[in-house]
């Protein structure tokens, strides 16, 4: 139930950069790295301004560790995005895909986050992270907690 998003609708810019985790792998670090800033050419959305979420732990303020943008889309879904720097690319493209969608960046611990989750109560979950760091969400715990007590099942 997701739109398309052909890439015609945005603009793409290519440019340099220096450090970053693809950087910092390569070989040759003379090299240097690029990024692509990607721009909606119609943009239907806006970001909340001054949202603070109830839940969370964000040791190094709320402006860059939870962000909500709202679209004028009313009849496509909710998403719940739980990201690291390697998603600002998504910042600008996403929105335009949901009605509503919350960025969450849990400073590196990628829990689960029960408690946003049932706060926000989304019609989709993303985790939009670089993988070297995948190891950390199979890892923890709280990921895989379920809801219904494992005798119900019995």
């Amino acid at each position: 139930s997701l739109p398309i998003m052909d890439s015609s609708l945005f603009i793409i810019k290519a440019f340099e950069k220096d450090g970053g985790n693809m950087k910092n792998a390569a070989q040759d670090q003379s090299d240097k790295d690029f990024g692509y800033t990607i721009t909606p050419k119609n943009k239907t959305f806006d970001e909340v301004q001054g949202f603070q979420h109830l839940a969370g732990d964000f040791p190094y303020g709320q402006d860059l560790y939870s962000m909500r943008y709202k679209s004028a889309h009313d009849k496509r879904l909710k998403a719940l995005v739980f990201r690291d720097s390697f998603e600002e690319l998504g910042l600008s493209y996403f929105p335009e895909m949901f009605n509503e969608i919350l960025y969450i960046w849990d400073s590196w611990e990628y829990k689960f986050n029960k408690d946003i989750v049932d706060i926000e109560q989304p019609d989709i979950i993303i985790y939009s992270i670089y993988e070297g760091y995948i190891d950390r969400i199979l890892l923890d715990p709280s990921f895989v907690e379920a809801d219904i007590d494992e005798k119900e099942i019995q």
